[in-house]
């Protein structure tokens, strides 16, 4: 019979042993490092476009359901049109990624703005991303593996009532990436009305827009303010002469 003297360190030897042995038989084949990864991978397909284009289109197609009871099932169509990307140094050893602002088309018109940024993610070989509406509680998640088609997880919070706009709701649905060609067949548009050039503009006019209620709130309360400083001195003068 042979006596073990330290029971653990030899299973800790025959493990370590295992370990080494399957790591030898690993090959360049089979490693997900990054340059086997752009060899061999397309997750990183529309990233490039997009870098290359300064600009991409999606078409994103889904279903919306309002927390409130007496609604039913939403079916939506949007297109988005993103631009003013920035995009991460590519010659360092950041993450890949890039943000930027989208302008969302609804029923045929511009109707609102969004933020967007994504980020590679080494563990699941794919590029995560987010989308956000600057006067809302929305938030809109995707996942990207560089196909043409990616899944699309939409909700939104804190809010009442029994409109999208107003309630709170939750969605799913897919994104398809479009060429400028094909945005501008859907949009009956021009391709040369649709480059990175003449986002700025059109950006800055839908922003300007769908945020003109806010900037009268602020205007009307900046207003409110002016008037009512002369009311105040006044009343603080008399209230000291009175004590005089």
């Amino acid at each position: 019979m042979v006596y073990l003297s330290n029971p653990k360190l030899v299973l800790f030897t025959v493990v370590a042993s295992i370990s080494y042995t399957s790591a030898q038989n690993v090959t360049t084949e089979n490693v997900s490092g990054p340059e086997q990864i752009n060899e061999e991978s397309t997750f990183d397909t529309n990233f490039i476009q997009a870098y290359d284009d300064k600009q991409f289109f999606l078409k994103q197609p889904g279903v919306v359901v309002l927390e409130n009871p007496s609604t039913d099932p939403i079916y939506f169509e949007s297109i988005y049109w993103c631009s003013d990307l920035t995009f991460s140094d590519m010659d360092t050893t950041d993450p890949m990624g890039y943000a930027g602002r989208c302008i969302i088309n609804q029923d045929g018109k511009w109707a609102g703005t969004r933020g967007i940024s994504a980020i590679y993610i080494p563990q699941t070989n794919i590029f995560e991303g987010v989308t956000f509406k600057d006067s809302d509680s929305y938030v809109y998640r995707f996942w990207d593996d560089g196909s043409t088609d990616m899944s699309i997880l939409l909700w939104k919070t804190n809010d009442k009532g029994s409109s999208p706009s107003e309630s709170s709701w939750s969605a799913f649905g897919h994104s398809t990436w479009m060429s400028t060609e094909e945005a501008a067949a859907m949009l009956n548009m021009t391709a040369a009305e649709l480059t990175p050039e003449t986002f700025g503009n059109v950006y800055a006019d839908v922003w300007a827009e769908t945020n003109a209620d806010d900037e009268v709130t602020v205007q009307e309360s900046s207003s409110f303010r002016n008037t009512m400083k002369p009311a105040l001195v006044l009343a603080l003068l008399v209230i000291l002469n009175f004590f005089m």
